[in-house]
């Protein structure tokens, strides 16, 4: 769903209902106030008791305190630095394939972080990284979350929060202080790419380092950052290569398949996608990405009712995916069942009230509906977000032609086409409403334009308007 031919509007009340409630943002420097006291050096030793690298570490509980097993690892002796006092620390929990320690330091007195989730995050969404890079005592970097992988029943994160050597095993804050993630500092393909954990595993951290010698899986935390970064880099083939490598190794890892499945959506290979999807969700049903990934792949082929048990599936397993809810908007769009594409795409608005596209969407399908008031609403609503959004104006526009509001559509389309001239859908419309105003001169014009950027939409204008 984009231009009319698509999208978005809740209303006043509706927006002031998200607004209420939403709790308040805190500043960056409260941020730090909050959890800095929570957030430790980890100094690691060798066995001769040299001093040979640090790192960072969260206060999780009593005496206990959180950090990346690279850190813990590296040598033979560790302790903890805080406000220029230092106790001894023991490893008491490893799960080295998710990278995740727990360290047992009984004379450590600290108030906790609040624990949060991973599960809920939203890329865009602001964080705040605390931890020692270069072993500068509690650092804050601020930053948005660019990207969420599925992984072992939570979400990989992946921000724009600067995590620097030191900074790995440091905490991953929200804006309420919350610890949703632990900061891993990666270098992967070349990149320095700023990764954390999800704050959901520290809860199955002692099981998992019970067991930790007979479910190790081949490093799977190494195979997910790997891919992350292709996926980054949307290079397909390669991440296609990588993840059926990673599948011969272990071919009952669902994250591989699942990877499988994104390399084949971005080669357009959806039937093969479909496969891969399907692989996943044998091996875990519980993936709702997986889910989600699978319903778009059925969506691009057509197969409108699959698509929607798909997406419907992921809804069950998570609710609060706002891109699956979007998702299953544009599929009710393409069965022109545009209440329950408002019906989606007010649920998406919920989880994710200042998605642009999304606010678009649901401007488009009020005019599907021929409710252009509603429509002018939600337009308006995406406009204030992003003021430069072509389709946006250009769909603006289309309402307000609906409503015979000439003058107030010409200016729509105007505004659109100074933010994109070659825009063909917007030069037809602003020609059909010129030729209602009965400006023959501007019709003509229109049509010279449109020969130029897209002979086949400069016939059908010729042949709508059935020009002399």
């Amino acid at each position: 769903m984009t231009s009319k031919y698509f999208r978005p509007v809740i209303a006043a009340g509706f927006i002031l209902a998200l607004l209420s409630s939403t709790a308040v943002a805190k500043t960056p420097e409260q941020i730090f106030v909050q959890v800095s006291p929570s957030v430790v050096v980890v100094d690691i030793f060798d066995a001769k008791g040299k001093s040979i690298g640090l790192g960072s570490g969260a206060v999780i509980g009593a005496g206990q305190v959180i950090t990346n097993c690279h850190v813990a690892k590296m040598g033979k002796h560790l302790q903890v630095r805080r406000s220029g006092k230092t106790f001894k620390a023991t490893l008491q929990y490893a799960d080295p394939d998710r990278d995740l320690c727990q360290l047992s330091v009984p004379d450590l007195q600290a108030t906790p972080v609040t624990l949060g989730t991973a599960k809920k995050l939203r890329v865009g969404q602001r964080v705040y990284a605390i931890g020692a890079p270069e072993g500068l005592e509690l650092t804050l970097s601020e930053g948005l979350i660019s990207s969420l992988r599925p992984y072992e029943g939570s979400q990989y994160i992946q921000t724009s929060a600067a995590i620097s050597p030191g900074s790995s095993g440091g905490g991953l804050f929200d804006d309420q202080g919350r610890l949703i993630g632990i900061t891993s500092f990666q270098i992967i393909e070349g990149q320095n790419l700023n990764f954390a954990l999800p704050v959901d595993w520290i809860a199955e951290l002692p099981k998992r380092a019970q067991a930790a010698s007979e479910a190790a899986k081949n490093g799977g935390l190494d195979w997910i950052n790997r891919t992350a970064a292709l996926v980054q880099k949307e290079e397909w083939p390669d991440l296609l290569a990588l993840s059926q490598q990673w599948t011969k190794i272990d071919p009952e890892s669902a994250n591989a398949w699942f990877d499988i499945g994104v390399a084949y959506d971005g080669l357009k290979q959806y039937d093969q996608a479909i496969l891969a999807d399907r692989e996943a969700l044998r091996i875990n049903p519980e993936l709702a990405d997986a889910w989600n990934n699978l319903g778009y792949a059925y969506n691009k082929l057509k197969q409108y009712d699959q698509a929607i048990l798909a997406y419907q599936e992921a809804l069950r397993i998570n609710p609060e995916l706002a891109n699956t809810w979007n998702n299953l908007g544009d599929t009710y769009h393409d069965l022109k069942q545009y209440d329950q594409v408002i019906k989606s795409l007010r649920e998406s608005l919920r989880i994710k009230p200042e998605d642009v596209g999304v606010w678009n969407n649901l401007g488009s399908s009020y005019e599907d509906l021929n409710q252009d008031d509603q429509a002018i609403l939600a337009l308006r609503e995406a406009l204030r977000i992003k003021p430069d959004y072509e389709d946006a104006w250009n769909n603006l526009g289309v309402a307000y032609a609906h409503l015979k509001k000439h003058d107030q559509a010409i200016l729509a389309y105007r505004e659109a086409l100074r933010i994109k001239p070659d825009y063909a859908d917007c030069w037809y419309n602003l020609g059909i409403t010129y030729y209602r105003q009965g400006q023959r001169d501007k019709v003509l014009e229109i049509y010279q334009t449109l020969r130029k950027i897209d002979p086949a939409m400069a016939e059908k204008y010729f042949n709508t308007l059935i020009l002399p």
